[in-house]
């Protein structure tokens, strides 16, 4: 199970789902680390209270990038 687990993770963090800008955001929110260095945008295009697109962007380790 582990196994699985650290593949995952390694693939998540090598090749990151929804990473990159989002045209027509209207929400963002950005988190900083200051112990680790891992910095994060998030950006959310929301219709009311709908998530119609998410995206992220920056940089920070495997497992901050993996989860984000």
């Amino acid at each position: 199970m582990s196994d699985l687990y650290q593949k995952t993770l390694v693939d998540h963090a090598r090749h990151p789902r929804n990473f990159g800008p989002l045209p027509g955001a209207n929400r963002h929110a950005e988190g900083v680390n200051p112990l680790c260095g891992d910095e994060l945008t998030l950006h959310l295009q929301l219709a009311g209270a709908r998530i119609e697109a998410i995206a992220f962007e920056g940089a920070g380790c495997a497992i901050c990038l993996a989860s984000a």
